[in-house]
């Protein structure tokens, strides 16, 4: 090159190596006299971002087990790592979120419902950007979850008195309960996300009652729920009469 300030583009150097370019100026007067000099040029390499595709969107029947099947390509031949996180719709487990290829089961609901899932690919020093796949779970017509508080009860004043809920769910899923109190005085109940809670019933004034109303729901870890109520009347307990005898001083006349 005889240009005084010549350029040139670095090569390509992989990851962990370098490369030392060296070059030599040369240089004359005008009478001839010639001169040179060296310089070295170290270059390094520059680490890729590794690129990841977490597949196509999928459409699949409640009950199915569904396949994300990533993909990743990193320039610099590193060994990768993986990471699948759920972002978006109700959680479910999934089989291997460490690895390309990853599943879950969907799980059966009532509505279509979109769950979202997310890829990262990470090359020891940097993460890719994620990778995002939609997967709609059709909805399926179930027939709902059963919730039951149990029959009316009639009750005393002062008794523990126990609320007899369950539930029922074609599916068989795990279920949760939770009762509140809707009317009436208000109760202390012993829990109130356990099917059969109890309470102490107030006191009631002879000759009157107290109703008090609970509800229960009765739910999965999908967002389907069943609700029931019970009415619990409270009555008094007659008190023994009391007698007080009175004492009366009969003076005899003399």
């Amino acid at each position: 090159a005889n240009a005084q300030d010549p350029t040139f583009t670095a090569p390509v150097v992989a990851n962990g190596k370098i490369k030392i370019l060296v070059f030599e100026l040369r240089v004359a007067d005008d009478n001839g006299f010639p001169s040179k000099d060296t310089m070295k040029v170290t270059v390094m390499p520059v680490n890729s971002v590794p690129v990841v595709s977490a597949g196509d969107d999928q459409t699949v029947d409640g009950g199915a087990t569904v396949s994300l099947e990533g993909t990743a390509t990193d320039e610099d031949n590193e060994s990768l790592t993986y990471l699948w996180t759920q972002t978006a719709g109700p959680s479910v487990v999934l089989s291997n979120p460490t690895n390309l290829a990853n599943g879950f089961v969907a799980p059966k609901l009532n509505a279509d419902t979109v769950f979202t899932f997310q890829l990262i690919a990470n090359d020891g020093n940097v993460d890719s950007e994620p990778a995002t796949v939609n997967v709609t779970v059709k909805g399926t017509v179930v027939t709902p979850i059963v919730a039951n508080a149990g029959k009316d009860q009639q009750v005393s004043e002062k008794s523990s008195v126990t609320l007899l809920g369950s539930g029922k769910d074609p599916l068989l899923n795990k279920l949760t309960y939770g009762w509140k109190q809707v009317s009436g005085e208000t109760v202390t109940l012993s829990s109130s996300t356990i099917a059969k809670p109890s309470f102490t019933a107030p006191e009631v004034a002879n000759g009157q009652t107290k109703t008090l109303v609970f509800e229960i729901t009765v739910g999965d870890s999908h967002g389907r729920v069943g609700k029931d109520t019970v009415s619990i009347v409270v009555n008094p307990v007659d008190s023994a009469p009391t007698a007080i005898a009175k004492v009366k001083t009969i003076h005899q006349a003399q």
